[in-house]
């Protein structure tokens, strides 16, 4: 089956290589790119392996110099002949695509071959890919899943997802849905929406663990969070089914004696409760800066601003999304209830704080002086005061809805020394060169076209049959051959092509599917 590449949360991590080119690099060319490009180019020159990969940049779009592919691929082809992996890695993406060079998937896998030998993670994947489909390289499954392994081994979600597919179907490795499952949990825990959405399958059915619908409703619910329309499908589906056989469904809103509106989850002999006002808002925050932040308010109250604040202060926003992170890591510290210290990567799955989230990851703007503004914020601001009652995850005798403390706050917890830690430890991560340097190394501007094709298979692989499906391809199509590569904004402009294509989708699929539980992915994930 044809490879379906990752999806966002790889461009996110590809882009990071703008943040050391000049902040109107995108927008023409300036003499501060002419700059940029003269003294790069006097340091590859010199044998400067990151400046190879900078000037390749320029070249590819055209930054400071004439856009030439032919000269961009040179210096990509000069790293990647010293052993530079990333370097060997973009080239066999090259070879891939007909960038710069002739069009050669021998070439390509070679080249993917060799960074791959030297561990690095996305020509792993990569790799595995074109022997999963005998591109380059004669098909060979069992080579495949080796090379998988190697990835998923690594901690690799992606890969770790792809060799779930591999164990549940019998592909390269023998046919072992306990080892399915066990890859796909790992995935599935990193966040991979397409592994949540087949962990909850695999719960569903019981196939590789027993069978557990409120367990299976859990995991639909987390990927359909991240927009996986099967996942959201599915989930109603199984409320639905539930009821139907006269069961109670697998979730069920109540209202307590003290007007507290509550879910529960029934799981075994175990019953989850959960407030409706579990992630919510503590005092509404209507300032546009750091300084503006009161000790009252929550990592929610953050983050609702920082949307509203996106589409015309993108660093403020972002901004205030990294004091929301360190807010929700003192939180972790003073909430005993680990099932609590998820709150957080809920938030974060939400489509617009995940775009807020996502943009600063990847834009050029963003450097370590953003961080070190909010690490300075926090330090005079002390630590938070309001009640952690957004984090409520079990048992209301931890955080009743009138905000009464229970027993969910941590033995022995000092707020001034949880802060302390950590405000240290975000110090460590914004001081440590070596987090700079591989950011700058995996985070290559000149991948933009095989980013994009990757965004556009992953999104046809989502496709229903039929017509609708047909032409949403077409618009998938559109989107890729219309982006803008000098937009002022390159990051922004991936956010809405991402977004363009999840709106694609989810309109081509809206037809009700025809089983209560459409079949796990079996689709093999492509090359970083």
């Amino acid at each position: 089956m044809k490879p379906r590449t990752p999806g966002f949360w790889l461009i996110i991590a590809t882009v990071g290589l703008l943040a050391l080119l000049p902040m109107r690099a995108f927008a023409g060319m300036t003499p501060e790119e002419v700059k940029m490009f003269t003294e790069t180019k006097a340091k590859a020159e010199k044998g400067d392996l990151e400046a190879h990969f900078n000037l390749a940049a320029c070249y590819a779009r055209g930054w400071g110099v004439a856009r030439d592919q032919a000269e961009a691929v040179k210096w990509i082809r000069k790293a990647a002949d010293k052993g530079y992996p990333m370097a060997q890695f973009s080239l066999g993406n090259c070879y891939d695509n007909g960038n710069g060079v002739t069009k050669n998937a021998v070439e390509a896998a070679k080249w993917m071959r060799k960074a791959a030998d030297q561990g690095f993670v996305s020509a792993q994947n990569g790799l595995a890919a074109y022997y999963a489909n005998g591109k380059g390289v004669a098909m060979d499954q069992v080579e495949a899943a080796k090379w998988f392994r190697k990835a998923a081994d690594q901690g690799d979600a992606l890969a770790q997802y792809n060799l779930g597919n591999s164990y549940r179907v019998g592909r390269g490795v023998p046919k072992d849905a306990i080892e399915a499952v066990k890859w796909t949990r790992k995935a599935a825990e990193q966040g991979d929406a397409p592994a949540q959405f087949n962990l909850g399958n695999s719960y569903a059915n019981g196939d590789g663990v027993g069978e557990d619908q409120a367990e299976a409703a859990k995991w639909f619910r987390k990927a359909a969070q991240q927009g996986h329309t099967e996942a959201a499908k599915s989930l109603d589906a199984l409320n639905r089914m539930t009821s139907s056989k006269g069961t109670p469904p697998a979730e069920k809103t109540v209202t307590t004696l003290d007007g507290a509106r509550v879910v529960i989850a029934k799981k075994g002999n175990v019953t989850n409760v959960e407030t409706v006002g579990n992630l919510s808002p503590n005092k509404a925050f209507t300032g546009s800066t750091l300084a503006a932040i009161k000790p009252e308010n929550n990592p929610v109250d953050l983050l609702v601003r920082a949307v509203e604040l996106f589409p015309q202060n993108q660093r403020a926003a972002y901004q205030l999304g990294l004091a929301a992170r360190l807010q929700s890591q003192f939180d972790q510290k003073r909430v005993a209830d680990r099932t609590a210290h998820q709150a957080f990567g809920v938030l974060t799955m939400q489509p617009a704080n995940e775009r807020v989230l996502s943009w600063g990851g990847g834009s050029q703007t963003i450097g370590a002086g953003d961080h070190r503004a909010v690490l300075e914020w926090a330090r005079k601001a002390g630590p938070p005061t309001y009640h952690p009652a957004w984090m409520i995850q079990h048992g209301m005798g931890a955080f009743g809805a009138t905000g009464r403390v229970g027993a969910g706050i941590s033995a022995g917890f000092v707020a001034a020394t949880a802060w302390s830690e950590v405000l240290n430890d975000y110090a460590k991560f914004i001081d440590t060169p070596s987090f700079w340097v591989t950011r700058h190394e995996r985070n290559n501007p000149a991948s933009f076209p095989t980013l994009l094709k990757g965004m556009e298979s992953r999104y046809v692989s989502e496709l229903d049959t039929g017509r609708a499906g047909d032409v949403g391809r077409q618009k998938l199509r559109a989107v890729v051959v219309g982006f803008d590569f000098k937009a002022a904004d390159p990051t922004l402009a991936l956010l809405d092509a991402r977004d363009a294509m999840r709106a694609i989708v989810a309109t081509a699929n809206s037809t009700p599917p025809a089983s209560s539980t459409p079949p796990a992915s079996e689709e093999v994930i492509g090359s970083r």
